[in-house]
């Protein structure tokens, strides 16, 4: 009887293991903020960023923080709003949306290189939806695409940031640098919906 319950152990270990979904471009720049998660059955399905486009200034951070809607599969409306570290340049931006019943699958991002003068961190992001359209955001033309994340079959149900705060004064902001998304797991999503 010991032996048993020594051998199902480690499986339900693995079972309650969370799996994110991230991308290997992101900034290293900054702290990562907390997770924020969706209500209870639902899924991230659009989004909406906060965009610092001064083009004239010494110092752009670009991306200063993204919005993810969250939908309740099962009525199809919008039940709240999740978002992570941020922060407070630029103007919110239009709302990008996946088509009705469906929802996010992955995700990329734009990304600044490295310079001399002015670095920034995610420039823009971009999402595959569940039925294999995409959304893009209208970031900042300044970044590097890279690849696609993995893809949760299930759709993601969270959202934490890398976050670089203000550095002050004539010194160099690049604000979001990284996100990583919650994967909807199937024992999850049993339970969800």
């Amino acid at each position: 009887m010991l032996t048993l319950v020594l051998l199902l152990l480690p499986i339900q270990a693995s079972l309650a293991q969370d799996m994110y979904s991230s991308v290997p471009n992101g900034g290293n720049f900054g702290d990562w903020g907390t997770l924020h998660e969706c209500p209870s059955g639902s899924r991230l399905t659009g989004f909406y960023m906060k965009v610092d486009r001064k083009t004239v200034t010494v110092d752009n951070s670009a991306v200063n923080a993204i919005f993810l809607f969250c939908t309740d599969i099962s009525t199809g409306n919008r039940v709240g709003t999740v978002t992570s570290a941020g922060g407070n340049f630029g103007t919110d931006g239009p709302e990008y949306n996946c088509k009705p019943g469906t929802y996010v699958v992955a995700f990329a991002l734009s990304v600044g290189k490295k310079n001399s003068f002015d670095d920034t961190g995610i420039n823009n992001f971009r999402f595959k939806c569940s039925d294999g359209t995409t959304i893009t955001g209208d970031g900042m033309p300044w970044g590097i695409w890279g690849g696609w994340s993995d893809k949760c079959p299930n759709g993601m149900s969270a959202i934490k940031t890398r976050f670089q705060h203000d550095q002050g004064p004539f010194k160099d902001d690049t604000a979001l640098n990284d996100a990583q998304f919650l994967c909807i797991s199937n024992s999850q999503w049993s339970i969800k919906g």
